[in-house]
């Protein structure tokens, strides 16, 4: 979180968002053409990780419906009507509702009322079933970890989640 849009800005959060989840190549990236998003270091880093890139056309707010969407409902949960005294608090508070909220306890129509992180673990969960009937436990999922190492990394999600809401 800065107090401008600038290109480092969305070069550190990919690399971020990216070491963090492990995108498979062929991820669709969205963006509008603001200057970042259209920058050559921005465009390499994409292509580096073989991301697939749709830019919104020009004044078209309807290719965003998906991020806007998350926004309006973020604004109506957490933001409404709150004037944060600092940057700091700010940040706070978003993470607490992005990674806490939103992403662990909150239900998705969109993802047959679960939440993303249960979403995401679905295929570990399946992996585990199949293994425990009899295939085999270190059989790799999608993205090179096996489902152990996924669940394992959940719950030191969940451990970091419930030490901060403490």
């Amino acid at each position: 979180m800065q107090p401008t849009l600038h290109r480092q800005l969305v070069l550190d959060t990919f690399r971020m968002a990216s070491k963090n989840q492990r995108p498979q190549p062929g991820l669709l990236h969205h963006s509008d053409q603001g200057s970042q998003y259209a920058s050559y270091d921005y465009q390499q880093l994409l292509a580096d990780h073989q991301v697939q890139v749709s830019m919104s056309r020009r004044g078209n707010c309807y290719d965003h419906a998906p991020v806007e969407s998350f926004f309006a409902t973020r604004k109506a949960e957490c933001v409404r009507g709150i004037v944060y005294p600092s940057r700091t608090h700010a940040r706070a508070e978003l993470f607490e509702y992005i990674e806490i909220f939103y992403n662990r306890q909150r239900l998705h129509s969109q993802l047959g009322y679960r939440t993303p992180v249960e979403y995401e673990l679905l295929p570990a969960v399946s992996q585990l079933f199949v293994h425990y009937n009899g295939a085999s436990p270190s059989h790799p999922l999608v993205d090179g970890r096996t489902p152990f190492e996924q669940l394992a990394q959940f719950g030191a999600i969940l451990s970091v989640s419930e030490s901060k809401m403490t």
